[in-house]
């Protein structure tokens, strides 16, 4: 579970998602910004990110998105584990 913001020195974060889910697909990805783009949001799930939340993002919001994910993710990996090898 990784959370994101777009702004960030070095590296924006749809940068960083697209090097996370290069590298691993599995991580779910949640991206913060202060600056509505809807451009950015749809390439942020094109990427795979889970979502796109507006700062300020109420905590309680931010927790929910992110045991939502985890969810998900524990979902998926049960899947590929009763699944059997190739």
């Amino acid at each position: 579970m990784v959370v994101l913001d777009v702004k960030m020195p070095g590296m924006d974060g749809i940068q960083a998602l697209a090097k996370i889910k290069a590298l691993d697909p599995l991580p779910e990805v949640i991206i913060l910004t202060g600056h509505a783009n809807v451009d950015a949001a749809v390439e942020i799930m094109r990427l795979g990110g889970y979502e796109y939340l507006l700062k300020p993002c109420p905590i309680e919001e931010l927790v929910t998105k992110i045991e939502g994910a985890l969810e998900k993710k524990r979902a998926r990996e049960k899947v590929q584990r009763s699944s059997p090898a190739p």
